[in-house]
Order: structure tokens, then sequence, then C-alpha cells
């Protein structure tokens, strides 16, 4: 009896199909071209995050140099009232 070479065993997760999303065989162009434009505004909503979150983070940069120069103003004015008394 001739022994033929095993080939190992496709493992999949257990939520996945062997003929991909939904079981299908293959994607057709429009849904091709919908998962394009599904990424393209994956992206583009990450570029306006990133702007906006920069956008914050300097506004936070700029209130708290601010918060220091009122500090440091109060402290000058207090030290002029302690002195001239």
């Amino acid at each position: 009896m001739e022994e033929r070479a095993r080939r190992p065993a496709l493992r999949l997760h257990p939520w996945s199909s062997p003929h991909g999303a939904g079981g299908q065989r293959r994607r057709g162009d429009g849904e091709a071209e919908g998962m394009r434009d599904l990424a393209r505004a994956i992206e583009r909503f990450g570029e306006i995050y990133q702007r906006v979150e920069g956008g914050k983070q300097r506004q936070v940069i700029e209130l708290e140099k601010q918060r220091m120069q009122f500090a440091k103003d109060l402290e000058v004015q207090r030290m002029q009232l302690f002195m001239d008394t």
C-alpha cells in the first residue's frame, strides 16, 4: 500500500469562514470599492483627529503659560502691597 503525503490541516478561527467575510467566495467590485472608501474615510478621520488633538494641546500649553504669568503678576502685586505697608 502506497502512503500518500499528508498535508497539515488548515486551522481557522472558530468565527472565520474558509471563503472570507460572510462566507462569500470573492468580493465584487462594488464591495472592494466600498472597502477602499471606508479605508480612505478612516484615514481622513485619523488625520483630522490628529490636527484637532494637536490644536487642543497647543491651547492647553498657552493657557498654562497665561496661568503662570497671572500667578507671577499676582505675587508681585502682593509683594508690593506688603512692602508699602
